[in-house]
């Protein structure tokens, strides 16, 4: 059995999406009107140019534009603090990987200015 846990922070414990039984299937359950976003969100281990030490800190999390369709991934800003937050839970996934959205496989994809984007599989 594959460890379901891959990193566990004091404020964030990032799971191994390949461990949930039955896989994961993110739903994009924010209606925002002009954009569905999910509130479920992945960090990313690492991009190209992470310093050493400096794995599991890029957090995303996935939407769609409503008139055009289109899918992104939205950075979600990570700040170190001793200030207490509540604890979150993501997917880990790594540059290369795929992974469902509404049903639908995407391949998570290195972009410029540590960015990701998403390329339909």
């Amino acid at each position: 059995m594959t460890n379901p846990v891959l990193k566990a922070f004091p404020a964030q414990t990032i799971i191994n999406p390949a461990a949930v039984p039955g896989g994961v299937d993110i739903q994009l359950d924010n209606d925002k009107g002009y954009a569905r976003v999910s509130t479920a969100m992945v960090t990313v281990k690492a991009f190209k140019r992470t310093r050493p030490g400096y794995e599991w800190l890029h957090d995303f999390y996935f939407g769609v534009i409503t008139e055009t369709g289109e899918v992104f991934a939205n950075p979600v800003a990570t700040v170190l603090s001793d200030t207490t937050e509540p604890h979150t839970v993501t997917f880990g996934v790594e540059f290369g990987d795929t992974l469902k959205i509404e049903g639908v496989e995407y391949r998570m994809v290195e972009d410029f200015n540590n960015n990701m984007k998403l390329e339909a599989v």
